[in-house]
């Protein structure tokens, strides 16, 4: 099912505010140390729509996801995002957190009747986020940005003249995990 991503915006930004999750007092420390956000990815445009609409993927999908910034509590150095579907789940590890310039993921791998390593490691930028630092108060985390070769479709190089792979651009909304 998929849902016009302006009003679901506004829905999941209501259902913060009525829950007082803008509220940076209300957080409490996750019992198990880790900070993760988890919320919706909704993909927002197609770079290489014929690549991606054979993928399966189009403008409007949206999918579980969940962020694990580094230095936060017991997550360790790294910068974590993972992605969910029905059938199948990815995930990029960062030794830092990505910025608005394309970043090579330093681990990439996806979970789909097996687990593997990607064939050519996806790359990542953050253009966006909110709050620009996310630290232990941090409630709800909104980013976007854009993933290079999702779903790990791509057969040659990402810099290749006849690159097959995916790329979309992405708004991220997740909150903090108790």
């Amino acid at each position: 099912m998929k849902f016009k991503l302006t009003s679901t915006i506004q829905i999941v930004y209501s259902i913060f505010v009525v829950l007082g999750i803008t509220k940076a007092e209300a957080v409490t420390a996750p019992t198990s140390g880790k900070y993760m956000y988890f919320g919706t990815l909704w993909v927002t445009a197609l770079t290489t729509p014929t690549n991606c609409s054979n993928a399966g993927y189009s403008v409007g999908s949206r999918y579980l996801a969940r962020l694990r910034p580094p230095a936060l509590g017991n997550n360790g150095a790294n910068w974590n995002f993972n992605i969910f579907d029905n059938y199948s789940a990815e995930g990029y590890k960062f030794n830092s957190t990505p910025t608005s310039t394309l970043s090579t993921a330093t681990q990439a791998f996806q979970i789909s009747g097996g687990i593997s390593e990607f064939n050519v490691t996806p790359q990542v930028s953050i253009t966006s986020q909110t709050p620009s630092t996310i630290t232990t108060p941090t409630s709800y985390v909104y980013m976007e940005g854009k993933i290079r070769n999702i779903g790990d479709n791509a057969s040659y190089a990402l810099t290749a003249s006849n690159y097959d792979g995916c790329d979309v651009t992405f708004r991220f909304s997740g909150v903090l995990k108790p």
